[in-house]
């Protein structure tokens, strides 16, 4: 530009995001949640990141700090208390905004709140020689496993005990060596929640 016959020059910087976010996966997919929630997608330069919840909707924005990114994959997961929405059916939905104020929206998903544990009402066990015969009394509407580890053993592992109750009961018999067990067990529902059960030892 030229003002009294002088050349004035300035330099004005700006940014160009074209590329307008998008969502790949969100979980839970279906069936039930217990208030965790986890999103990925591809943005360079996300702005904001909310979740959308409930019935009469609610509103949570994720701390995009504590999101963790891979190359151009970001990922993110937050806990949500649902517990007014406990036994029901919810949908949610996450919708991405980058500075240049382009957005995507997941697709609705339908969910069921379980954030109720199971309980380990009974942990009764026999010995016969090696051979230990546990019978476990639970309560849990969406049961999925119980899994125990010895913790005796120089390598401790999860080893899976029950897939399915019979009258709320999970029995079953493993063997053992010879020697002090210490075991630990740990009751999963479908939608996450646990109860444990620690220190219950034996000798063979």
């Amino acid at each position: 530009a030229i003002k009294d016959g002088n050349f004035v020059e300035k330099n004005v910087s700006f940014f160009i995001d074209s590329t307008a976010p998008r969502i790949s996966k969100t979980e839970p997919r279906s069936d039930l949640t217990n208030g965790n929630f986890y999103v990925e997608f591809t943005e360079d330069n996300p702005k904001s990141l909310i979740l959308t919840y409930g019935n009469s909707f609610r509103n949570k924005s994720f701390d995009l700090s504590n999101c963790f990114e891979d190359r151009r994959r970001t990922t993110c997961e937050e806990f949500v208390s649902l517990s007014e929405f406990e036994g029901k059916e919810i949908q949610y939905w996450f919708t991405l905004e980058d500075i240049a104020n382009n957005s995507d929206t997941s697709r609705p998903v339908a969910v069921e709140v379980d954030q109720t544990a199971p309980i380990i009402n009974k942990l009764n066990y026999t010995i016969d020689r090696r051979r230990v015969r546990f019978n476990i009394n639970i309560t849990e509407k969406n049961f999925d496993r119980v899994e125990f580890m010895d913790n005796a053993e120089s390598r401790p592992r999860w080893r899976l005990l029950c897939t399915n109750l019979r009258e709320d009961i999970c029995e079953r018999t493993f063997s053992f060596g010879t020697g002090l067990h210490n075991l630990s067990f740990n009751v999963t529902d479908e939608a996450g929640n646990y109860a444990s059960r620690e220190n219950i030892g034996f000798t063979i």
